[in-house]
């Protein structure tokens, strides 16, 4: 159901472009561990050691298959030959449609529904949401997306790409924990802010980008209403940090594994909007998660792709 999300690629564009650089100075609402769409605010301590516990030991053998990946390239008789591709892979600027196809599986996931309450009509489940939002913003099919505007592409590309992941994640243990604290101070759980700080560090939290820039938020909604004919409007708008330990979630993660580790920029953005007329949807809603990713995941997702296209693995 490709037309729901890639239809407000523009609203992507001013979040990537400016929100992003914007939610930087640090704060927002509403933890969440990497892999639930939204979490209780308050966390016990026995939540904490269990996300800790169980993300430290995904990312620990996630970490062990990359570099596995990694030295099978290395050592490989094709690694010269394919060191062109893997230095594409990598950062996704400049590569040709087979490699950047080839890699988004690996550093972009996350599901959705859209919900129609309104009409009783089926809901829509779209089990690759950041990869349909990546096809809306790099074409011009529906939302006219400047593509032919000189470094538009390899931008796009780039906020894809696993090593993007890498840079977002560097940042992610220490704005986390500063997420917590704001969202513990706002929500008057003071009691509460040693354990939540604790868990955004080791297993991230999540910007509400437009409680905190509500014009923001107001300008991304104008975009989503010019691109669509006033058919789409965006309610909310989030950001995924991940801790030290957060795992991401992307399509086919680190040693082939279904929903597995990894992330990017891109991937870590999230966004909640309604449909109206004359939206083909119109009556219904869609939530797109915020999947933050850690450096470890981050790392070893890098790694796999490297590893997998120096072997040649990653174009077969």
């Amino acid at each position: 159901m490709d037309y729901i999300t890639r239809r407000h690629a523009v609203a992507g564009v001013a979040l990537v472009g400016a929100g992003l650089i914007a939610a930087g100075p640090v704060t927002a609402p509403e933890l969440t561990t990497v892999r639930a769409r939204a979490v209780a605010l308050t966390m016990s301590w026995d939540q904490v050691f269990e996300n800790i516990t169980a993300n430290a030991q995904t990312v620990s053998a996630a970490n062990q298959d990359a570099l596995n990946s990694l030295f099978t390239g290395l050592f490989g008789s094709s690694a010269t030959e394919n060191l062109q591709t893997a230095l594409q892979a990598a950062s996704l600027v400049g590569a040709p449609d087979d490699v950047v196809s080839a890699v988004l599986p690996h550093s972009l996931g996350g599901e959705a529904d859209a919900v129609d309450s309104t009409t009783g009509r089926d809901d829509v489940h779209i089990f690759n949401v950041h990869q349909e939002l990546y096809d809306g913003l790099s074409t011009s099919d529906d939302f006219h997306s400047p593509v032919d505007e000189p470094g538009y592409l390899d931008f796009v590309n780039f906020v894809s790409s696993p090593m993007s992941g890498v840079l977002i994640a560097a940042l992610g243990p220490l704005i986390s924990p500063l997420v917590a604290l704001y969202n513990s101070v706002s929500a008057g759980e003071f009691a509460d802010i040693p354990a939540n700080v604790v868990n955004a560090f080791f297993n991230g939290a999540t910007l509400d980008v437009g409680q905190l820039l509500p014009d923001l938020l107001s300008a991304v909604d104008d975009y989503a209403i010019e691109g669509s004919d006033g058919g789409e409007h965006i309610d909310a708008l989030f950001f995924a940090f991940g801790g030290l330990f957060s795992p991401g979630l992307v399509r086919d993660g680190v040693g082939d594994v279904e929903n597995g580790v990894g992330g990017s920029i891109l991937n870590s953005l999230g966004m909640n909007m309604h449909f109206v007329e004359p939206d083909d949807f119109a009556g219904g809603h869609m939530e797109m998660p915020a999947i933050g990713v850690g450096p470890i995941a981050a790392m070893a997702g890098l790694l796999d792709i490297v590893g997998q296209a120096l072997s040649g693995d990653l174009l077969d």
